[in-house]
């Protein structure tokens, strides 16, 4: 353990803890996985085949994956976190309130977003309830946002192409 006087910010992470490398591994895993297998079901339609041929099933059913694999993510955030010594500059009632801000606005998004699109247009997760105060799930939760901004990077060019070849068929369909 840490010695409280001497110990900084990092001195919190313990990188000898397998389940932190585990969950930076699902964390990397989930957002390059489902942009793969997006754009394999848009080029070849296999998810639609292995469905019967019913695309509304294929689609549903790559859902429950991502929803699936989504909750296996969490879970393994969850267990490495608890594995990690507690930062006490942390546990103070503001980065508490911040941290309860930014999960009610992360939610708001979410569920507005599958609203907004529904089941075949986006992707609801489930999210972590509990606050552990600890300095590696910050850093897990960077990690996450990197990896997020760099599926960001491929799957927005690839989403606006499906939206726009769709809009150009239908234009088409309507002359």
């Amino acid at each position: 353990m840490v010695s409280k006087d001497s110990a900084s910010f990092l001195d919190y992470i313990d990188l000898n803890e397998k389940s932190l490398l585990i969950s930076f591994v699902s964390i990397t895993f989930n957002p390059i996985f489902w942009n793969h297998v997006a754009r394999r079901e848009y080029k070849t339609k296999f998810i639609t085949r292995l469905a019967g041929g019913n695309a509304f099933l294929g689609c549903y059913a790559l859902a429950v994956t991502i929803f699936s694999l989504g909750i296996f993510r969490d879970y393994l955030y969850k267990t490495a976190i608890e594995n990690q010594p507690q930062y006490p500059g942390l546990q103070h009632d503001y980065v508490k309130a911040v941290a309860i801000g930014l999960f009610l606005a992360g939610n708001i998004f979410v569920l507005s977003s599958m609203y907004a699109l529904g089941v075949t247009g986006t992707y609801l997760g489930k999210e972590i309830e509990q606050w552990f105060a600890s300095p590696a799930g910050l850093v897990l939760t960077a990690w996450a946002f990197f990896c997020y901004i760099v599926a960001l990077r491929f799957e927005g060019p690839f989403t606006t192409m499906i939206y726009e070849r769709r809009d150009a068929a239908e234009k088409a369909k309507d002359n």
